[in-house]
Protein backbone atom coordinates (compact mmCIF):
# COMPACT_ATOMS: atom_id res chain seq x y z
CA UNK A 1 0.00 0.00 0.00
CA UNK A 2 2.80 2.43 0.88
CA UNK A 3 4.55 1.80 -2.43
CA UNK A 4 1.32 2.53 -4.30
CA UNK A 5 0.99 5.82 -2.46
CA UNK A 6 4.63 6.68 -3.21
CA UNK A 7 4.16 5.94 -6.90
CA UNK A 8 0.97 8.00 -7.01
CA UNK A 9 2.67 11.00 -5.39
CA UNK A 10 5.62 10.75 -7.77
CA UNK A 11 3.25 10.49 -10.73
CA UNK A 12 1.42 13.62 -9.59
CA UNK A 13 4.73 15.48 -9.37
CA UNK A 14 5.67 14.33 -12.88
CA UNK A 15 2.31 15.57 -14.19
CA UNK A 16 2.90 18.88 -12.41
CA UNK A 17 6.29 19.14 -14.12
CA UNK A 18 4.70 18.45 -17.50
CA UNK A 19 2.13 21.20 -16.81
CA UNK A 20 4.98 23.62 -16.02
CA UNK A 21 6.67 22.59 -19.26
CA UNK A 22 3.54 23.15 -21.35
CA UNK A 23 2.77 26.49 -19.71
CA UNK A 24 6.41 27.57 -19.87
CA UNK A 25 6.72 27.02 -23.60
CA UNK A 26 4.13 29.74 -24.21
CA UNK A 27 5.61 32.16 -21.69
CA UNK A 28 8.08 34.96 -22.18
CA UNK A 29 10.96 32.87 -20.77
CA UNK A 30 10.53 29.38 -22.21
CA UNK A 31 14.12 28.30 -21.50
CA UNK A 32 13.80 29.09 -17.80
CA UNK A 33 10.51 27.25 -17.38
CA UNK A 34 11.76 24.30 -19.42
CA UNK A 35 14.70 23.96 -17.03
CA UNK A 36 12.39 24.20 -14.01
CA UNK A 37 10.08 21.56 -15.46
CA UNK A 38 12.92 19.18 -16.28
CA UNK A 39 14.30 19.49 -12.75
CA UNK A 40 10.89 18.78 -11.20
CA UNK A 41 10.33 15.77 -13.46
CA UNK A 42 13.83 14.44 -12.78
CA UNK A 43 13.38 14.65 -9.01
CA UNK A 44 10.03 12.90 -9.15
CA UNK A 45 11.34 10.14 -11.42
CA UNK A 46 14.43 9.64 -9.24
CA UNK A 47 12.32 9.18 -6.12
CA UNK A 48 10.01 6.85 -8.04
CA UNK A 49 12.75 4.54 -9.29
CA UNK A 50 15.37 4.65 -6.56
CA UNK A 51 13.45 4.66 -3.34
CA UNK A 52 9.73 4.23 -3.74
CA UNK A 53 9.08 4.40 0.01
CA UNK A 54 10.49 7.92 0.35
CA UNK A 55 7.22 9.87 0.19
CA UNK A 56 5.16 7.85 2.72
CA UNK A 57 8.01 8.00 5.27
CA UNK A 58 8.29 11.74 4.79
CA UNK A 59 4.54 12.21 5.15
CA UNK A 60 4.35 9.97 8.21
CA UNK A 61 7.21 11.78 9.95
CA UNK A 62 5.79 15.19 9.08
CA UNK A 63 2.47 14.44 10.78
CA UNK A 64 3.74 12.26 13.60
CA UNK A 65 2.89 13.54 17.03
CA UNK A 66 5.83 14.20 19.38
Amino acid sequence: MDKAIAKAISAVIVVFGVCILVAGIGSGLPALWTCVAVIVIAIARATLHRRSDFWPETICHAFKEP
